[in-house]
């Protein structure tokens, strides 16, 4: 039952890429694309270049291609914590400007001092 609260409470369909749409492009959603984007090719390139540093020796073409597999192996965990350190932020960022924006009732009618005024704020 408590499980059932915590999750229906949770917005799932929120994607780094509409938090784009929504925030625009600026240093906390590029820096969270960058990233997991980064975070996500790093290991597969890695592995293919560290499998490449296998066959064909340490270097191939004049490329030290075992040393750049393995940094881009090493690259694979900072590059997810920082994407995911960024897209907090702009999280963060969109929470505090939605809990800031006061909602507007429309009203008819005269009010409590008896004027008769359209828009008042709750």
């Amino acid at each position: 039952m408590a499980t059932q609260m915590v999750l229906s409470d949770t917005d799932h369909h929120d994607s780094i890429f509409s938090n784009i749409r929504t925030s625009g492009l600026n240093r906390n959603t590029c820096g969270a694309a960058f990233g997991l984007i980064g975070g996500i090719l790093a290991p597969i390139f890695g592995s293919v270049f560290t499998v490449v540093g296998w066959l064909s020796g340490p270097t191939w073409h004049g490329f030290a291609v075992q040393r750049i597999g393995t940094v881009l192996l090493f690259l694979t965990i900072p590059l997810l914590l920082f994407g995911a350190h960024c897209l907090d932020l702009s999280d963060r960022k969109d929470e505090q400007v939605k809990r800031n924006h006061l909602p507007v009732e429309v009203k008819h009618g005269p009010n409590s001092e008896g004027e008769d005024s359209d828009l008042e704020r709750n």
